[in-house]
C-alpha cells in the first residue's frame, strides 16, 4: 500500500491523472454475486470504494469496478459494460493528459 501511495503522489506530482480498477468485487459481497449490476448499489461496494480512496487519495469518480473472466464461458453484457466503462474513463483521462501537455 505505501509504495501504491508513493507512485500515485509522483504521478499527482507530474500531473498524470490516475485511477484505480477494483476486481473481484462479486466474490466479496453477495448483493453483486447475485446481480452484477448492483455493483454500484451495494452498501458494502461503497465502503470498500471509500477505504480505498481514503487510503491511497483517490476520488470516489475515479475508482472503477470490474469482475473478473475467471469461471465463464460465454460473455455476459453486464460484466462487459464494467470493463468497457473502465477501459473509456483511462482512455479519456490519457486523452485529455496529453491535450494538455502539448
Amino acid at each position: 500500500m505505501n509504495k501504491m501511495k508513493e507512485v500515485r503522489r509522483a504521478g499527482r506530482d507530474l500531473g498524470i491523472p490516475h485511477m484505480s480498477i477494483l476486481t473481484k468485487t462479486d466474490e466479496d459481497c453477495p448483493e453483486v454475486q447475485s446481480n452484477i449490476r448492483n455493483v454500484y448499489r451495494s452498501k458494502f461496494v461503497k465502503n470498500q470504494m471509500e477505504k480505498l480512496g481514503a487510503s491511497l487519495g483517490i476520488p470516489l469518480n475515479c475508482i472503477f469496478h470490474v469482475k473478473n473472466y475467471h469461471k465463464e464461458i460465454c460473455k455476459e453484457e453486464d460484466i462487459e459494460k464494467l470493463i468497457l466503462m473502465a477501459l473509456k474513463q483511462m482512455i479519456d483521462f490519457g486523452e485529455d493528459f496529453v491535450n494538455n501537455c502539448t
